[in-house]
């Protein structure tokens, strides 16, 4: 869609007086990635897409401590960075970082999905930008290992943006395994 900058400052007027509204009961619509990018002859391009990153769970039979204890291990033996430790919320995971072709010894391809081009998937050409995120709780049994994955990627050897990539759901069974593992140990 194109909008025109005469345009703009009424569409920028109709958000912020749905924002000021009075409280409306609380919905559950899935979140949204919107994307305002510049254009020729003064145009502005307004895009939306609906974010669908969900997390993966996989349910141990240990404590939820052995298990909080082994996590940060499988972090590292997946080669992942830690930029987030929270023993309160049980939280683990990064804010993001950049990789390119492979995570550790693992081909990107198998990991995460960016679609394809006529060379092949674009995992094994493009910057990857991966946000990783894992929450542990306390479930009837054992402990929910929950993570999520966030890949985005852009061409190489092109400027421009990031655009959202999918995870095969590989790195997540991974990690559970990683700690199933070194819970045996």
């Amino acid at each position: 869609m194109r909008l025109t900058v005469q345009l703009l400052p009424a569409l920028v007027g109709a958000i912020l007086a749905g924002c000021s509204s009075a409280p409306q009961p609380a919905t559950t619509a899935s979140p949204q990635t919107v994307r305002v990018a510049g254009g020729g002859a003064g145009a502005v391009t307004l895009g939306m897409s609906p974010s669908t990153v969900d997390a993966r769970a996989s349910i141990v039979s240990a404590p939820l401590a052995d298990v909080w204890r082994v996590l940060p291990a499988a972090y590292e033996a997946m080669s992942i960075p830690i930029s987030t430790l929270d023993s309160t919320t049980r939280v683990v995971g990064n804010s993001g970082f950049n990789l390119r072709r492979r995570l550790g010894t693992v081909p990107l391809v198998r990991l995460i999905d960016c679609g394809t081009t006529q060379g092949g998937p674009s995992a094994e050409t493009y910057d990857i930008r991966l946000i990783v995120t894992t929450r542990v709780a306390p479930v009837e049994g054992g402990t929910s290992i929950s993570t999520t994955v966030e890949p985005m990627g852009k061409p190489a050897a092109f400027s421009g943006e990031y655009r959202s990539c999918s995870s095969t759901g590989v790195l997540e069974s991974r990690l559970a395994d990683a700690v199933k593992t070194r819970l045996a140990k």
